[in-house]
């Protein structure tokens, strides 16, 4: 599988986790914190995709809000893609920092349709 197939296939998959969890964007217009997914993509380049999960997965609180619980399950599932797909550490990278201008581009595409 090549790198473009690789990144086509981990944006259908967020996609779809979008759609299944019901996430929108919150009242700042953005579907993540742009502090979250800052430390999310810094914790990756630094640390590896095993930290990564591991942080990811000790922010999921069961008694957590519903919007930020949405949010940390799909990073997560995000996260895991990215290890199934065995994406480019760069590439990865750059798509965990990009995720908002990313999602608003998908959602404006299928709103089209």
């Amino acid at each position: 599988m090549t790198n473009d197939q690789k990144v086509k296939a981990l944006i259908d998959k967020i996609g779809k986790l979008i759609d299944e969890k019901r996430l929108f964007p919150g009242p700042s217009g953005n579907w993540f914190s742009n502090s979250q997914l800052d430390t999310l993509r810094r914790i990756y380049e630094k640390q590896g995709i095993e930290t990564a999960k591991l942080f990811q997965t000790g922010r999921i609180d069961r008694r957590g809000r519903g919007f930020e619980q949405k949010q940390n399950e799909i990073l997560l599932e995000i996260l895991l893609e990215i290890e199934r797909l065995e994406l480019d550490p760069a590439i990865a990278s750059y798509l965990i920092g990009r995720l908002n201008p990313i999602l608003d581009k998908l959602k404006k595409k299928e709103d089209q349709r």
